[in-house]
């Protein structure tokens, strides 16, 4: 009984590694022909653009003098307690 338990354990264990392995073949097969693919289209010139969403657009560097008189203390609008509502 101990014997048929531990060749079903046995089996089990080697079958999800086998699962599990060809599944990172298959993922690392795709990404390989997806990099094969790229690099091909940056040979023959072709130049991708950044979508919208993904760029970010930067402030302009505020000086130092604009930077102290911007402090977080100073920026803080006065909210009225709670006790006096």
């Amino acid at each position: 009984m101990i014997t048929l338990l531990l060749a079903a354990l046995f089996t089990f264990a080697c079958l999800a590694a086998v699962i599990s392995l060809s599944d990172s073949f298959l993922r690392g097969r795709n990404a390989f022909v997806a990099i094969k693919r790229q690099r091909a289209l940056l040979q023959s010139g072709y130049v991708p653009q950044v979508k919208g969403e993904k760029v970010r657009l930067r402030r302009p560097v505020a000086s130092r003098h604009n930077a102290i008189s911007r402090s977080p203390a100073r920026m803080r609008s006065h909210v009225p307690s709670v006790s006096a509502a």
